[in-house]
């Protein structure tokens, strides 16, 4: 088990002050939910409600939290064990100011985080190592644990992790008074999760900024940020965060002579700190009144304020704290006019602070011996696994033999079964093929043959040969889409088609395809638009090349002159989306429902009644599949038509 200084101490300060309290509860509607779950349900519940009641009902929310750790600890489940820890000490900290408790707490989701190999419950660990030394004062051991947790999460592309890493390093490079590179870091934690925009990253980011503004004197500034997360707080219903904001807007007012106005801002942070019995919030309160008590010369106040804040910072059991109430009496006794520090004070003030720094040498050591022992043990313990796992591969071979002879046996079966229907599904096909070469092939080259032999025969006027001319180009360019799609769905019959996916410019295709279809646009005079928020696929760019010119084909088919088409692209949170909208004829839901279905040489004329046979839209159905993908249709009868494709993440690219 890991330990440092504050950890015993924690320890030790838990038990005195917690010995004679009660079993904290769990409220009747949650542990009558909890008789209708399984194990691994009742950790999942107790967990998540830990999380969920950190702010309405903290003393629900660590009994959830004990009672989810203790229950997955004892079943073996260490994910949830180390999630659940994390969860907890991060209670104890910011809504119970338990410093001591909650480091023990995150001391076990990392051991807990090593066993069950878990890096993201590592990281989470690590960061909220860095919280609490950042609290504690200990900026190198702070700024070492973001570093790593930043490592593990950048490893992991997760997102949210990253974000609170970053705001713990910003918070260590403020108190080394390093302000733009705080700056940075607050604004890449504000940046780094702009999908979700957890609202207390960005709240505590907007507190940090302002904190750097502050210690630069840009205190106008400082107020307006302050006072836009004030809003923010109080939208969130979060009154541990307005309690924070309003202490900090205090701040400002108590730097800008504005004493009245400073009080009543500390007063009402001190009144929700009280409320919400934010022990830690309450320290700092009293500090702020000390120091303002000391401005007015308001001796006697700012002394029992003082005192207060003493009490409190035993209570706390952070040495840092108590050295924070010296050093602010200090200050106290500089602003007031008659008075000057007292020389015992300062030599207290300098002896505590000499040893707060052994004791931080210390915790440095310390962490560093400890991890070694840490792995050391669980080294042994995984040879400890290997050994027991040696004993059992001989019955584990023997058993997964007999699984595969029996596997064998089903798949050669089913093998047989699934051949033969292929079999007679490829018959089908082909005598399906054979039937509309025969038919819907054969019709349009006689038609072209007939206009040919019109506009041979020298007996036209201009308008009629323009006219004929017109007729033979549409035929021709209708009777090569057929050709395209008959080859194209003879391949795929006889299981031809691969797909070999790479990153391609959607642009570029589409300018393609519209170059390609640029005479049959310009017969009907329709405009081809397009809204691309998502550029680059990763796909097979023929197939997909197919799939749009078939669909687009099919839109100019069924638009009136004059229309237009529209192209967009967009990416949602799991696909990628290509939609082609026309405002043509539109279909009917019993026309939609038969789109797919392998009816060939069933398909409705076009608005100037050009031919279809249904191949086309069966093959982009099939070859959309082939990327795990689905098309969808919305029409109505003198609506329109919009086909939508979708794309799953994996074979698409962020441009």
């Amino acid at each position: 088990m890991r330990s440092t200084l504050y950890t015993l101490l924690g320890l030790l300060f838990y038990c005195s002050t917690h010995a004679l309290e009660p079993t904290v509860t769990i409220a009747d509607s949650i542990q009558s939910r909890l008789t209708q779950l399984n194990h691994r349900e009742q950790i999942h519940y107790l967990g998540k409600n830990c999380w969920l009641l950190r702010e309405a009902d903290r003393a629900q929310s660590i009994a959830c939290g004990q009672k989810a750790i203790a229950l997955a600890d004892s079943l073996g489940y260490l994910s949830e064990a180390a999630q659940y820890s994390n969860y907890l000490a991060v209670t104890l900290l910011f809504y119970q100011s338990e410093v001591p408790t909650a480091l023990f707490y995150m001391n076990k989701a990392y051991e807990l985080a090593l066993k069950a190999n878990d890096s993201i419950q590592l990281g989470y660990a690590f960061n909220n190592l860095g919280d609490v030394y950042n609290l504690t004062g200990n900026i190198p051991l702070a700024q070492a644990y973001a570093d790593s947790s930043l490592h593990y999460f950048t490893l992991l592309n997760n997102a949210e992790g990253k974000a609170y890493a970053f705001l713990n390093l910003a918070d260590a490079q403020l108190k080394q008074k390093n302000y733009q590179q705080a700056l940075a870091y607050y604004q890449l934690a504000i940046d780094g999760y702009p999908e979700h925009q957890e609202e207390n990253i960005v709240s505590t980011a907007h507190i940090g900024q302002a904190r750097v503004l502050t210690q630069q004197g840009k205190y106008d500034q400082a107020r307006k940020v302050y006072e836009k997360d004030l809003a923010l707080t109080r939208q969130m219903k979060n009154k541990t965060f307005e309690a924070s904001t309003l202490k900090k807007i205090g701040g400002i007012q108590f730097f800008q002579g504005d004493y009245d106005r400073a009080l009543s801002s500390y007063l009402q942070a001190e009144e929700l700190f009280k409320q919400r019995q934010d022990k830690n919030g309450l320290f700092k309160v009293y500090l702020a009144k000390a120091l303002l008590y000391g401005k007015t010369q308001e001796r006697k106040a700012g002394e029992n304020t003082l005192e207060q804040a003493f009490k409190l910072a035993q209570k706390l059991g952070a040495p840092a704290r108590i050295l924070d109430v010296y050093k602010t009496r200090l200050q106290f006794y500089s602003f007031l006019e008659e008075d000057i520090p007292p020389a015992s004070l300062i030599d207290q003030y300098i002896a505590l602070q000499d040893s707060l720094d052994l004791v931080r040498q210390f915790e440095i050591l310390n962490e560093v011996s400890q991890k070694q022992a840490v792995q050391a043990d669980l080294n042994q313990a995984q040879e400890e696994i290997k050994s027991k796992k040696r004993e059992h591969i001989y019955l584990l071979l023997l058993l997964a033999l007999i699984l595969v002879l029996v596997k064998v046996l089903v798949w050669k079966n089913y093998s047989t079964n699934r051949l033969n229907k292929e079999l007679a599904a490829l018959n089908a096909g082909k005598d399906k093929l054979i039937s509309i070469i025969s038919h819907d092939l054969r019709n349009p080259f006689i038609a072209i043959i007939q206009y040919i032999d019109l506009l041979k025969s020298g007996e036209l006027s201009q308008a009629e040969k323009k006219e004929f001319f017109t007729r033979l180009e549409e035929q021709t360019h209708s009777t090569n889409a057929l050709l395209d799609n008959l080859l194209n769905f003879s391949a795929f019959s006889i299981r031809k088609v691969k797909s070999y996916p790479r990153l391609f410019s959607l642009d570029e295709l589409l300018l393609s395809i519209q170059s390609e279809l640029s005479a049959q646009l310009h017969l009907k005079n329709l405009s081809l638009q397009t809204k691309l928020r998502q550029k680059t696929v990763t796909a097979d760019e023929k197939m997909i090349e197919i799939v749009l010119r078939n669909i687009i084909s099919n839109a100019i088919k069924y638009s009136h002159p004059g229309q237009s088409i529209q192209i967009s692209s967009f990416q949602s949170a799991n696909n990628l989306c290509i939609s082609i909208a026309d405002q043509g004829k539109g279909m009917t839901e019993e026309q939609q429902a038969q789109l797919f279905n392998n009816q060939f040489g069933k398909s409705v004329p076009g608005t100037n009644g050009e031919p279809g046979t249904g191949i086309g839209l069966n093959i982009c159905r099939e070859l959309i599949t082939l990327h795990q993908g689905w098309i969808s249709v919305e029409s109505a009868p003198g609506k329109g038509t919009i086909f939508s494709i979708f794309l799953p993440n994996n074979t698409s690219s962020q441009s």
